[in-house]
C-alpha cells in the first residue's frame, strides 16, 4: 500500500497520530530547555539545581508510564486521548502558577508524563493496532510530528516569553490545548468504535485460530515431545520482560533518547567549548527535524516492503558518525552535520520499532508492553543531563563525552544484531525454542 492510499483509506487515524506526536513536543526536552533560563532565574536555581529537579520528575514519569501507559489496553481510545490532553492543560497552568520548586517540579512531571510518555505511546500503539497491513508507513507518518514540534514550537515561545513572560507563555499553551487541540483530535476520532470493532473481530478470530493450533500443538507433543514448539503470538507484559532476548535488543532502542537528551540538555556548554554562535546552533535544530521528517517518512516504507529486522543493523550508524564527527572537529559545519545525522537516526528508530514490537509479540498487550518500553526511555532520557553534567563539571569535555557515546553505539549495535538473529530462528520455526514462561 502506498502513502496515497494509505492516507485516503486512513487519513483521519493518521492525523490524529500525527497531531498527537506533534503535541508531545509542550513537553519535550528542546522545548522546556528554552524556558531554562528564564526558570532558573525565577527560581534561583543554578544549572545543576535545575537539572536535578528535571532528572526527579522526568524519573517519576517514567515509574507513572509503567500503569497509566497500559490503560491504552483497557479504555476508549477517545477517552484515553481525551484525559491525556486534560492532563497537558493541567500541567501549562501549573507551569504558569508554579511557586515553589516544589510546585515546578510537579509541573515538570506532568509536562515529562503527557508529553514526552503518553502522547507518542499513544500515537504509535494506534498506529500498529489498528493499521496492521501497513504498520512502518503508519507509524513513520505519525512520528513526523516530533520533526513538526521541533520546527513550529521554538519560534513563537521565544516570541511569547519576550513580549508576554515564560508564565503567560505557558497559560496561552494551556488554553490552545483545551480550546482548539483537544477538540480538533476529538473530530479526527469520530467514527472510532467500528475501527475498534474492526480490531476487536481480527483478535477474535486469531484467538479462534490460536485456540485450533493449539490443540494440534498439544496432540503433536503427547506423540512426540521432541515435536517444535510454535511461537506465541500475543505476549504479555511480564512474558517480554523475562525473556533475555529483550535485553540484549534494550540498549540500542534506547541509546537515541539516552544520547539526544543529553546534547540537547547541554548544547550551551557544547557551542561555547567548540567557539560555535548559539543562534547558527539553534538553526542546525531545523537539521534535525528535517532529516527525522525525510528518515521517517522513507524508513516507513522500507520496513513494509522489507521488514523491521533488515534495517536495525543500519539506523543507529548515523548517530554514531555525528558524534564522532563532533569528538574530533570544531568547524561550525559539523554542529549542522551532527543534527542532520542525529535526526536521521531518530526518525528511523520510530519507524523501525513501531513496527518491530507488533510483529514479535502481538498488539494484543501492546499498550502494556510499550508502555514498559517508554519507561525505559524516558529513565534513559532522565539519567543523561545530570550525567553528563557532573563529566562537564569533572573537566571531562563534551567532544571526549561525544567519542565515548559513539563507542557505545556501536556496542549497541553490536547487541541488538545478535539479540535479532536469535528472535530470527525462533520465528522461522525451524528450531524448537521454549515458549515464554505464562504470566501470573
Amino acid at each position: 500500500m502506498t502513502y496515497f492510499r494509505l492516507l485516503r483509506k486512513e487519513w483521519q487515524l493518521l492525523f490524529f497520530g500525527l497531531s498527537f506526536t506533534c503535541l508531545s513536543g509542550f513537553g519535550q526536552t528542546f522545548f522546556i530547555a528554552i524556558f531554562g533560563a528564564e526558570i532558573r532565574a525565577e527560581f534561583d536555581l543554578t544549572h545543576a539545581g535545575f537539572g536535578t529537579i528535571y532528572a526527579i520528575a522526568t524519573f517519576a514519569a517514567a515509574v507513572s508510564i509503567i500503569w497509566v501507559g497500559k490503560l491504552i489496553d483497557h479504555v476508549d481510545l477517545r477517552l484515553y486521548a481525551a484525559m491525556i490532553c486534560l492532563g497537558m492543560v493541567a500541567s501549562c497552568f501549573l507551569m504558569s502558577f508554579a511557586a515553589t520548586a516544589a510546585m515546578l517540579c510537579f509541573a515538570l512531571f506532568m509536562l515529562r508524563l503527557t508529553g514526552q510518555g503518553l502522547m507518542g505511546h499513544t500515537s504509535m500503539t494506534s498506529m500498529a493496532r489498528y493499521i496492521p497491513e501497513a504498520r512502518g508507513k503508519a507509524t513513520g507518518f505519525s512520528s513526523t510530528g516530533h520533526q513538526l514540534s521541533e520546527v513550529l514550537l521554538p519560534v513563537p515561545a521565544v516570541f511569547l516569553i519576550a513580549e508576554f513572560g515564560w508564565r503567560q507563555s505557558w497559560t496561552g499553551f494551556g488554553l490552545l490545548v483545551l480550546f482548539v487541540i483537544l477538540p480538533w483530535l476529538m473530530w479526527l476520532l469520530r467514527g472510532h468504535t467500528q475501527r475498534h470493532n474492526a480490531y476487536i473481530q481480527r483478535m477474535n478470530e486469531e484467538d479462534t485460530a490460536n485456540a485450533a493450533e493449539d490443540a494440534a500443538e498439544a496432540a503433536a507433543l503427547k506423540a512426540d515431545p521432541a515435536a517444535p514448539r510454535r511461537r506465541r503470538k500475543n505476549w504479555t507484559r511480564a512474558q517480554v520482560l523475562s525473556d533475555w532476548r529483550f535485553y540484549l535488543m534494550l540498549p540500542a532502542v534506547t541509546a537515541p533518547a539516552f544520547i539526544c537528551t543529553g546534547i540537547f540538555f547541554h548544547q550551551a556548554a557544547l557551542v561555547e567549548e567548540k567557539g560555535w554562535n548559539m543562534a547558527w546552533f539553534a538553526m542546525t535544530i531545523g537539521g534535525f527535524a528535517a532529516a527525522g521528517f525525510v528518515m521517517a517518512v522513507i524508513s516507513g516504507a522500507l520496513v513494509d516492503r522489507l521488514g523491521s529486522f533488515k534495517i536495525l543493523p543500519f539506523y543507529l550508524l548515523p548517530m554514531a558518525a555525528g558524534l564522532a564527527l563532533v569528538s574530533a572537529f570544531d568547524a561550525p559545519a559539523v554542529a549542522l552535520a551532527l543534527m542532520v545525522l542525529l535526526g536521521m537516526s531518530n526518525g528511523t528508530a520510530v519507524a523501525v520499532f513501531g513496527s518491530l514490537w507488533p510483529e514479535l509479540y502481538g498488539t494484543r498487550h501492546l499498550g502494556a508492553i510499550r508502555s514498559a518500553l517508554v519507561a525505559m526511555l524516558v529513565l534513559m532520557s532522565a539519567a543523561t543531563p545530570p550525567l553528563m553534567g557532573v563529566l562537564i563539571d569533572g573537566g571531562i569535555t563534551v567532544s571526549q563525552i561525544s567519542a565515548g557515546f559513539s563507542a557505545y553505539i556501536l556496542l549497541t549495535i553490536a547487541l541488538i544484531v545478535t539479540g535479532a538473529s536469535f528472535y530470527k530462528k525462533d520465528m522461522s520455526a525451524t528450531v524448537n525454542h521454549p515458549r515464554p514462561s505464562a504470566a501470573k
